[in-house]
Formats: structure tokens, sequence, C-alpha cells
């Protein structure tokens, strides 16, 4: 008997697993009919852009060790959320989900690419993420210490410096040779900022609650 109940679970939690295979499989198939209809070359989508474009193996690192750091630090907060009560919980559940829209946007390049085919404006995108870090530094002030609080507003503003030179690059290009250094270097350590930020906090709580036996 004891051994059907635990057949019973496993096949609950494989049915359950069947829905992220099938999620998995409609990206699949509407991937391939998006690019049939559209005559798009499904290695495009498939194949890492180095290949596809013929470029060096380590076209793009930087970027994508941007990419997989935004990806560990959301991760990190996000997890730790699901174990956070009130306020604070709020705060790694916002900034959690803030730094995953950075990740989104900075990996499938949307406010440089579909954004400008739908026509919305850079100005507004910049204004959302304006938002969000407020709400993020909103509930910042009401439960972090002195010190975090100047690990987030450090890397807000690291990251602010790389939109300000996005924004102005024009201007820039004819002034400073490398703006690319300067644009995506200011970005990597924001990046690397919240990183540490979201380790520091995700740590101290989960050690407290060890401490205290929950």
């Amino acid at each position: 008997m004891k051994h059907m109940r635990q057949f019973n679970e496993y096949l609950k939690m494989d049915i359950r697993s069947l829905f992220f295979y099938l999620i998995g499989t409609v990206i699949l198939i509407s991937t391939y009919l998006i690019c049939h209809a559209n005559n798009i070359p499904l290695a495009l989508l498939f194949r890492d852009p180095s290949s596809s474009g013929g470029l060096p193996f380590y076209a793009g690192w930087i970027s994508y060790l941007g990419v997989a750091i935004w990806a560990a630090g959301s991760s990190i907060i996000l997890f730790t959320s699901h174990f956070l009560k009130n306020t604070i919980r709020r705060y790694c559940l916002a900034l959690g989900i803030f730094m995953m829209l950075l990740l989104i946007d900075d990996f499938f390049m949307l406010h440089d690419g579909l954004f400008g085919v739908l026509h919305i404006p850079e100005i507004l995108i910049y204004f959302v993420y304006g938002f969000f870090a407020i709400i993020v530094l909103k509930l910042a002030l009401q439960v972090l210490q002195p010190e975090e609080i100047f690990q987030l507003v450090t890397a807000f503003g690291l990251l602010g410096i790389s939109i300000g030179i996005d924004v102005f690059q024009a201007y820039l290009e004819s002034h400073i040779s490398n703006r690319i250094l300067f644009e995506d270097g200011f970005k990597l350590l924001g990046i690397i900022g919240l990183f540490f930020h979201s380790l520091t906090i995700s740590s101290k709580h989960l050690h407290q609650m060890k401490k205290i036996g929950l």
C-alpha cells in the first residue's frame, strides 16, 4: 500500500512536469511555423549568433557574461523571497522581477531591436524601468541597512551611467573613442553590483532563518 501511494505521488509529479514540456513543445512548433511563414532560416533562431554570422567564437562574451550574472542574481533573490515574509519579501520579489526584466531586455535586445520595430519610443522603456527602480528603492528604504542601501544605489548609479551613455551615444561617439567600453563596462559593473547585493541580502536572511530553526 505504501509503495502504491509513493507511485501515485511520483505519477502526479510526472503529470505536472508534462505541462512544462508542453510549453517547450509549443515554443518549438510556433518558432517553426513563424519561420516557415516568413521564409526565415531556422538556423538564425536555433544556432549561436557567432556560428550563424561566421563570427569568432569569442564574439559577445562580455554580453553573455552580463546575462549570466543577471540570471544568477535574479534567481538567487527570487528563490530567497519564497522563504521570507512581509516587506522584505516584497522587496526581494520586486528586485528579482526588475532584474529579470532587465535580463530579458538585455538578452533578447528588446529596446535595441523589437521595440524599435514595434515603434515603441525608447524613452518610454526607460520611464518604465525608472518606475520599477523607484519602487525597489522605496521598499529598500523600509527594510535594508544603510550599507545595503549603498550597495543598491551604487549598482543603480552604474547602470544609470550606462543608460546615459547609450542615450547620448551619437554625441559621445564624436568625442570619446571606444564608447562601447564605457557603456557596456558600466553596465557590467552595475550588473555585478546587483548580483553582489542579491547575494548579500539572501545570505543574511537565510542565515537568520537557519539560526532560529525555520
